[in-house]
């Protein structure tokens, strides 16, 4: 199985670091005040080994963080990551997005999904259920690929079914206050599989 392999390999394949543009996000939800509750609790979709969420661990120390993964060895990952850092509020979940019950842990004050690439049909279906698990005030923070990213050699998926564009997202998300909404040509710098 790719993920499998993939998180297998020596090393972090994203690196330690989290995202930029949750490390951004996460500051303006700070500054703005729009993360109220004193416990939040925190979905983190497509989680991989965990950078973002031991990341949200330190942000939101009382918070209670999900990190679900669809790979067996990156939420093993998680899990010892959150033991070698003393991380006690991570639950590691793996599940595939296709039939797991995001709702069982929810409603959330906090959605991530850092590069959560899936196909058309679960990508869509995913989308409508978001409004459903999240909390009044809730925020979502998204970043993905666009399809001007394939074949750039750079990491990323290479079919056109798996990319974001930013009306894919307003039409998906149409339920949900967009405060913003950008399609940006960027450099990412996050371990071995995105350069």
């Amino acid at each position: 199985q790719f993920w499998n392999e993939r998180y297998g390999e020596e090393g972090l394949a994203y690196g330690d670091r989290p995202n930029e543009f949750l490390l951004h996000g996460t500051e303006k939800l700070r500054v703005s005040g729009l993360i109220t509750v004193e416990t939040p609790r925190i979905l983190c979709l497509a989680e991989g080994e965990g950078r973002n969420a031991f990341f949200l661990a330190g942000v939101f120390p009382e918070a209670t963080i999900f990190a679900v993964d669809y790979s067996e060895v990156a939420v093993e990952k998680i899990a010892k990551g959150c033991l070698d850092r003393d991380i006690k509020n991570i639950k590691a979940i793996q599940a595939d997005l296709a039939n797991y019950d995001l709702s069982q842990e929810g409603p959330y004050d906090l959605i991530v999904s850092i590069f959560a690439h899936l196909p058309s049909p679960l990508r869509i279906n995913l989308h409508r259920t978001l409004p459903s698990i999240m909390n009044s005030g809730a925020a979502l923070i998204i970043e993905g690929y666009t399809e001007s990213n394939i074949g750039r050699g750079t990491g990323g998926p290479q079919a056109a079914d798996f990319c974001y564009s930013k009306e894919i997202l307003e039409k998906e998300l149409a339920g949900l206050i967009v405060l913003e909404c950008t399609e940006e040509e960027k450099e990412v710098n996050e371990g071995k599989y995105h350069m």
